[in-house]
């Protein structure tokens, strides 16, 4: 079983997650200190902004290749690049599309808009599925428990957990259903500089909730392997 923090922002100048290499390489040794064998970095792209997906492409894989230099003889995580997309009606359209994908997967993860849903969010999901994106949901504990039921039913996409999923026995049971029927298929810090106690919350998962942590763990580890898990 690997463990993988599949929601992180760790590459340097990419978007708000880090501002250095110097804090990058920081939050690689918090990973590492807890036991994480892969980080998916999954810098932010917004669509609505006016940058392509090839120049962010671009500026990600630079920043990539700045961090990798700085830890070349040091003991951390895999580094796998991927992108945290926010949907918007059209995505489907984009140019480069595919270059969003996690690094050797048809995944992509995708933010959710904080204002409602509505038919076209939902008609460009359903493009996405159609195109052979498999799409998995970020962070859903962020949003009002009703309307993630309402969209993984009418999606049956897969989902991603923050440690707030975990935050005490009570949350934990509004999620532990989405675990146990394998809507789950990742767990992620969703780090943003080197904050120790961030890291400590995602941690923390694997003493309190070891059974969820470990099954989800073996998902997550075929997908980046590339396995249909959808």
């Amino acid at each position: 079983m690997l463990i993988t923090d599949f929601h992180s922002h760790i590459l340097p100048g990419v978007d708000h997650g880090s501002d250095s290499v110097e804090t990058s390489v920081k939050q690689l040794s918090l990973m590492h200190s807890f036991g994480t064998e892969v980080a998916v970095a999954t810098s932010h792209y917004y669509p609505t902004e006016s940058i392509s997906v090839s120049e962010y492409i671009r500026l990600r894989d630079a920043a990539a290749g700045k961090l990798l230099d700085a830890v070349a003889d040091k003991n951390r995580p895999r580094i796998i690049l991927a992108s945290e997309v926010l949907v918007c009606p059209g995505l489907e359209n984009l140019p480069d599309l595919e270059k969003l994908l996690i690094s050797g997967t048809d995944y992509m993860l995708l933010e959710l808009p904080d204002v409602s849903w509505n038919g076209m969010i939902f008609q460009t999901l359903k493009a996405l599925g159609k195109m052979g994106i498999r799409v998995i949901f970020a962070h859903i504990d962020r949003y009002p428990p009703e309307l993630v039921k309402d969209i993984l039913i009418i999606t049956k996409f897969k989902a991603q957990l923050n440690p707030g999923a975990f935050s005490s026995r009570s949350v934990h049971r509004r999620y532990s259903g989405y675990i146990d029927d394998g809507t789950v298929v990742a767990l992620g810090s969703d780090l943003h500089m080197a904050k120790k106690g961030s890291y400590k919350k995602f941690a923390s998962i694997s003493a309190k909730y070891r059974d969820d942590f470990e099954c989800v763990m073996r998902r997550t580890e075929k997908i980046i392997a590339g396995a249909n898990m959808l």
